[in-house]
């Protein structure tokens, strides 16, 4: 590509009248092209960008990535939601890890996993030692939150196959959601 202005070859910096123009600038000839390009500074960060571009296509196709997006900001939310309140299940304050437990589990109720009347607070023994403690849960459950509720919940439900643009304003809303709350 020759061209009738000069331009300053940004490897030697002299100014040429045929100068070739490449993503990575302006140069006299493709030699000094590739001798630029393969600069080991340039180079990696060439790379780095690239491997960044590739990335970001991937993750924002990738529906796994966006449903732990979600999961994680509503987990955060009914964290927050019930920060003061005891363990759903055993009605203890424990001073160690709390998660957000599920009444009815995500992988037999996958239609129920941003529902926030099935997800409360609940410490770390109970969610993960106890599997969820879900007698007690229930019973403390009925107590917050009614009967007519928990039958609700206990219920047949449409299933919900979550699309990456739902999982998106989920992370979204639920992220607004614990912002409120701080």
């Amino acid at each position: 590509m020759t061209n009738q202005r000069k331009r300053k070859c940004k490897f030697c910096g002299e100014y040429v009248r045929g100068w070739i123009s490449v993503p990575a600038g302006t140069f006299c000839n493709y030699d000094h092209a590739i001798e630029f390009a393969n600069q080991p500074k340039i180079k990696k960060a060439t790379e780095n960008k690239l491997h960044a571009e590739r990335k970001k296509t991937l993750r924002d196709n990738d529906r796994s990535y966006w449903l732990k997006s979600a999961q994680t900001a509503f987990n955060a939310y009914i964290r927050k939601r019930d920060e003061h309140l005891p363990c759903i299940s055993c009605q203890r304050h424990h001073s160690g890890q709390y998660h957000a437990g599920h009444y009815r589990s995500v992988g037999g109720n996958p239609e129920l996993r941003f529902e926030p009347l099935n997800n409360n607070k609940q410490c770390m023994p109970c969610n993960s030692h106890l599997s969820g403690n879900l007698i007690d849960y229930r019973i403390n459950l009925i107590n917050k939150i009614g009967q007519t509720k928990v039958d609700w919940l206990e219920g047949q439900h449409d299933p919900k196959r979550y699309t990456i643009e739902d999982l998106k304003e989920l992370s979204k809303y639920y992220k607004a959601e614990l912002k409120k709350l701080k």
